[in-house]
């Protein structure tokens, strides 16, 4: 289903209830929810236009599962050009949401849990890691409240603790790995860097002004995982660089490797990537197209060193 075709939480709500979408029931009914125990949402599974109502327990629970609608209707890249500027950044709400995604939680996890022995290690203690001391360190660190089921498929999915084993602790046959975890005072120095390094970030970007423009790139390597399974990682990458590091442009390539060069990049058309991701304007081929035109100079913002490129003369040479 295309993005245009997506409700907004308003007529969504407003179908629940069983109301008109006026703007006056829309406005009403989103209130009513927000008061509520109760979330409009829809399953990754059912159809968009037909909403429900679940527990927002239930739903915190289950981010993976549950949806949420756009407080606005979604508008094609096509008729919605947006302006070079640093105003595309969202809400808060948007923020945290693109924030916390399996992805960033994992990779955060890494930072904190290792198998092989730290170099530091008087930062760590060697202990036998469980599901439920992974839930714990991320209820601690996002505030907010995950399953164990959700902790063990996240940690499978990713595979980088490996397979567990069984170990006896108080009596009682659990499963996990042997592991070195970082002291909860040294996560919390490293959480509150986090924070103010973004901070620092966005007050850089305010004091710089418009003579910039923000932009952002990511790319997937190539894989067997289905189409709708890539389009949802570029979309978790695309919705970090919109939200958290404010990109009024955002360019992908849905399909290569780290050493390949730029100018080899998306020389094949992906329609059916390309055309289900929301915020972005075009390929790197696009992107290379802008560089070589006399427009608004750029800051180019990726989510890690590989996530450019692994190939250091030929990124030598694309920054020139």
């Amino acid at each position: 289903m295309s993005n245009k075709n997506r409700l907004t939480l308003g007529q969504a709500s407003c179908l629940v209830l069983g109301l008109p979408p006026t703007p006056e029931n829309r406005k009403s009914s989103k209130e009513w929810f927000k008061s509520s125990p109760l979330a409009v949402t829809f399953k990754d599974d059912d159809n968009p236009l037909e909403p429900i109502a679940i527990g927002k327990a239930v739903k915190q629970q289950n981010v993976f599962r549950f949806h949420d609608y756009p407080e606005t209707p979604s508008t094609s890249r096509e008729n919605s050009p947006e302006p070079e500027s640093e105003s595309s950044g969202s809400s808060t709400e948007e923020e945290e949401a693109a924030a916390f995604n399996m992805h960033s939680v994992v990779n955060q996890l890494k930072a904190y849990i290792s198998l092989e022995e730290p170099v530091n290690p008087e930062l760590f203690d060697k202990k036998f890691v469980t599901s439920d001391v992974i839930k714990d360190i991320i209820t601690h660190h996002f505030h907010v409240q995950v399953t164990t089921e959700t902790v063990s498929h996240w940690i499978g999915r990713d595979g980088w603790l490996g397979s567990t084993t069984r170990h006896r602790i108080n009596g009682k046959v659990e499963r996990g790995r042997w592991a070195y975890v970082m002291k909860t005072k040294f996560q919390d120095y490293i959480q509150r860097d986090r924070v103010s390094s973004h901070k620092k970030y966005l007050k850089y970007l305010k004091k710089a002004g418009a003579d910039l423009v923000t932009v952002g790139y990511a790319r997937k390597s190539p894989g067997k995982e289905s189409c709708a399974v890539r389009v949802r990682c570029l979309q978790l990458m695309i919705n970090k660089l919109r939200t958290r590091y404010r990109c009024a442009k955002i360019f992908v390539s849905p399909s290569c490797y780290a050493y390949d060069r730029f100018d080899e990049r998306d020389l094949k058309d992906e329609p059916d990537i390309i055309n289900n991701l929301k915020f972005i304007k075009g390929t790197m081929q696009d992107l290379i197209v802008r560089l070589n035109t006399k427009q608004q100079p750029i800051r180019l913002v990726i989510l890690d060193y590989a996530g450019l490129s692994t190939n250091v003369s030929d990124i030598h040479h694309f920054i020139k």
